[in-house]
C-alpha cells in the first residue's frame, strides 16, 4: 500500500489528506519500523512462528520501534 501511494504522482501533495493511521504507517516504513510494527500489533501464526528464525537480526528494529513509536524518550526538562 505504501509503495502503490509513493508511485503516486502528486504523493507529497495528497499525504496531507490521507488518515493519520496511513500516515503513521507511512512514517514506519519510511523509517524501517513496519516489520516490529507489524510482529507486535499485528502478528498472525504465521509471523509469530518466523520471528524466532529471525529473532537476532531484527531484535535491535523492536528495540528501536518500542523507543521511537511506542514508549518515547521524554527530553529531560532542565527549566
Amino acid at each position: 500500500m505504501v509503495a502503490v501511494l509513493k508511485d503516486q504522482k502528486g504523493y507529497a501533495k495528497k499525504s496531507k489528506d490521507l488518515e493519520p493511521g496511513i500516515l503513521e504507517v507511512i512514517k514506519l516504513d519510511n523509517a524501517g519500523l513496519l516489520e516490529p510494527y507489524v510482529l507486535l500489533n499485528h502478528a498472525d501464526q504465521e509471523i509469530l512462528k518466523d520471528y524466532p528464525i529471525d529473532r537476532e537480526g531484527n531484535r535491535e528494529k523492536v528495540r528501536q520501534y518500542l523507543n521511537e513509536f511506542v514508549l518515547p524518550t521524554m527530553p529531560a526538562s532542565g527549566k
